[in-house]
């Protein structure tokens, strides 16, 4: 089975990240005569997500250069309750 969702790209445009169906994986990009050459995709490590979901493109995030990777996994038998993440919460507050 081939194909995956999710792409992202790393810092410096060297590899592609996606969500396959066997895991996260990466595919190393190279640059030739103005064309992008996609190599050969490999797995990196197998993740358990709750997969594609339209109000979230992605999975996961890449850190520095490919190095580490924040993944929004589903852990035991959840009942898999989406990630929130609440930016600027001080603004609420009052003086």
């Amino acid at each position: 089975m081939k194909g995956g969702f999710g792409p992202v790209w790393r810092d410096d445009g060297r590899e592609l990240y996606y969500e396959g169906p066997q895991g996260l994986m990466a595919v190393p990009m190279t640059e030739r005569d103005g064309a992008l050459d996609a190599g050969t995709p490999q797995k990196l490590f197998a993740i358990r997500t709750q997969g594609g979901v339209l109000n979230q493109p992605h999975n996961f995030e890449v850190a520095a250069h490919g190095q580490k990777f924040l993944v929004n996994t589903i852990v035991g038998d959840s009942d898999n309750h989406p990630l929130e993440v609440t930016l600027n919460w001080t603004t609420g507050l009052t003086k």
